[in-house]
């Protein structure tokens, strides 16, 4: 019987234990929901807007923010591309919550699109509040290949967070368009979860664990009494 129930937890542990190169690419609407899948508590990487007390575009030459590096990517842009003090600069891409923000744009086929460049991080969230003038859903890249779709928001303000639960980690967010259209908005909040602080998953390490020490109270079971003393 000792036998048995060591052989199912370990077979149990290896079933446990991740695949390489399946990891999901999860996505979260809710704050609070992407701050548990990421191990809980606010995240160690924050961005900072508001030290800048003036608007600065990002579009001739990166700006750096916390740990956020913002750039254009992928064709022209103008002045619409920037960390935007309040007051907000262009009415038609709003603020978040009355503070500096940035504005994020990509317009298919005349502008390029916002780039979000930063150290590598298993997850990624912002709130975001969407430009009135937006004709179609975004497209975010990471620099790993996954895309996902964020919704365009006319009104009001929305919460948009990635985990990759397999333990990889990207660098990047790249604005992209599947055809012709435009997406604006302003982000602000914005955190992550670096490598440094990912929880460590050791399920199948604690079941392998317990198997073995199962294991060897059972072999102490059998032992002589006399053998059991020294």
């Amino acid at each position: 019987m000792i036998r048995n129930l060591t052989c199912c937890i370990v077979a149990a542990a290896l079933l446990g234990m991740p695949a390489f190169g399946n990891a999901a690419l999860l996505v979260f609407t809710d704050r609070t929901l992407w701050r548990a899948a990421s191990g809980g508590g606010v995240g160690n990487l924050q961005q900072d807007f508001d030290s800048y007390t003036a608007d600065v575009e990002y579009g001739a030459s990166p700006v750096t923010a916390g740990f956020l590096t913002l750039s254009v990517v992928g064709g022209p842009f103008d002045s619409s591309w920037l960390i935007d003090a309040i007051p907000a600069t262009f009415s038609t891409v709003p603020d978040v919550n009355g503070t500096t923000f940035a504005t994020t744009l990509i317009q298919k086929p005349a502008y390029g699109g916002t780039q979000l460049s930063f150290a590598p991080v298993f997850a990624f969230g912002f709130d975001y509040a969407g430009a009135t003038y937006s004709t179609v859903d975004l497209t975010l890249t990471t620099n790993l290949g996954d895309s996902v779709t964020i919704a365009r928001m006319p009104d009001g303000n929305a919460f948009f967070g990635l985990v990759y639960s397999g333990g990889e980690t990207f660098s990047s967010l790249t604005w992209s368009l599947p055809g012709p259209g435009e997406f604006a908005a302003g982000i602000d909040n914005v955190e992550a979860y670096s490598e440094a602080a990912a929880p460590v998953p050791e399920p199948a390490s604690a079941l392998l664990t317990s198997a073995g020490l199962i294991a060897m109270w059972a072999r102490r079971r059998r032992l002589p009494r006399n053998a059991r003393s020294r």
